[in-house]
């Protein structure tokens, strides 16, 4: 079924949402990054195979490809670095048995070229390594949302780390993007739901991502106190916590006064828009040259106001953005953290009971 890009921007126009970005296969939509300008908060919104979006071009729209990945959210072991198959693959190159192919083949041909996913070898170890991390984190957090029509996302770097609807995962990269090495949690949702909840959508987002942060505020509460148990460093480990959550809480704070000035900010939007629409409706049928002079005067003032206003209102959206990114890292980082090392010093302590019994 194909589906209309610019109708899909009226719809969201209307609820207060713009299209941030457009992540695209062969030029159609499979996922557009939403922001809510009242609040600033991000969506993505799956676009399901069945309906066909051309994404049209433009700087917001990137290519994405598939990265091979289990639907379990694992990384298969076969793609494990091995010089001595690097080695072969590097000697012996590829047949190609469509050396002979037909001129009217060849546009099918090449669109088939294209289907490949990313091989995990041409990622860097270090992304490598994260991609695992992100992965066993998104299989935690896929109990927060089981049971819901909303699903989670973690951006890092050039990647997209996705729960699917049916509780997979899937992972893509993203072609001539450099992102930032910050993990990035967004709430998404697919096109039918989309249109089902879109009343409450905001709401909805809002709750999702409050409650799982909530979640993972509990258990880094939890995950303390489990490696205060096994581990030396209790003192330090109880300082570095408190020190985490002493910055999220200044950031918390920063962003309620943000997010009440954006607000207000708003609000004042509003009624200088209204303003001017009142004073065109006033001298509209007024064709003197005094009262022509008189009404671009006061048309004038108010758009330099909300000239003003506006410029403000992006440089206050531009510091609720950059402080949700630095509270977001630190909450998903601390907890990842606190997991692995939960997890290993555990092993460590079972392994030492072992020993003992020998």
């Amino acid at each position: 079924m194909t589906l209309s890009l610019n109708k899909l921007e009226k719809v969201l126009s209307s609820k207060g949402m713009i299209i941030k970005k457009i992540y695209t296969i062969s030029n159609l939509c499979v996922y557009i990054e939403l922001m809510h300008i009242n609040n600033v908060d991000s969506i993505m919104l799956y676009i399901p195979s069945k309906y066909e979006i051309d994404s049209g071009q433009g700087n917001t729209t990137y290519k994405v490809h598939f990265l091979e990945l289990n639907d379990d959210g694992t990384i298969p072991n076969d793609y494990a670095d091995n010089p001595d198959d690097i080695e072969m693959e590097n000697k012996y190159e590829e047949i190609d048995i469509n050396v002979s192919i037909n001129q009217t083949n060849i546009e099918k041909y090449l669109e088939e070229s294209y289907k490949c996913p990313v091989s995990l070898k041409d990622i860097e170890k270090n992304d490598m390594n994260e991609l695992k991390d992100v992965f066993r984190q998104l299989k935690r957090l896929k109990f927060c949302v089981q049971n819901l029509k909303y699903k989670l996302c973690i951006f890092y770097k050039c990647y997209i780390c996705c729960i699917r609807r049916d509780n997979s995962y899937e992972c893509y990269s993203i072609e001539n993007f450099t992102g930032t090495a910050c993990r990035k949690l967004t709430v998404t949702i697919d096109l039918e739901t989309f249109y089902q909840k879109i009343n409450t959508i905001d709401t909805d987002v809002k709750n999702v991502r409050r409650g799982v942060f909530h979640v993972l505020d509990k258990n880094q509460n939890k995950n303390v106190c489990n490696l205060q148990k096994i581990m030396d460093y209790k003192n330090t480990f109880e300082l570095l916590s408190a020190q985490v959550t002493m910055q999220k809480d200044k950031n918390k704070a920063w962003l309620e006064k943000l997010e009440t000035i954006l607000s207000n900010l708003l609000l004042s939007e509003k009624n200088i828009i209204e303003d001017i629409m009142t004073i065109q409706e006033k001298y509209a049928n007024k064709t003197s040259l005094h009262q022509d002079i008189e009404k671009s005067h006061m048309i004038s003032k108010k758009e330099n106001d909300l000239a003003n206003i506006q410029e403000i209102k992006q440089d206050i959206m531009r510091n609720i953005i950059k402080i949700k990114m630095i509270t977001e890292n630190i909450t998903l980082k601390f907890d990842q953290i606190c997991f692995d090392n939960t997890v290993m010093l555990n092993t460590i302590v079972k392994n030492f009971d072992q020993l003992s019994k020998i």
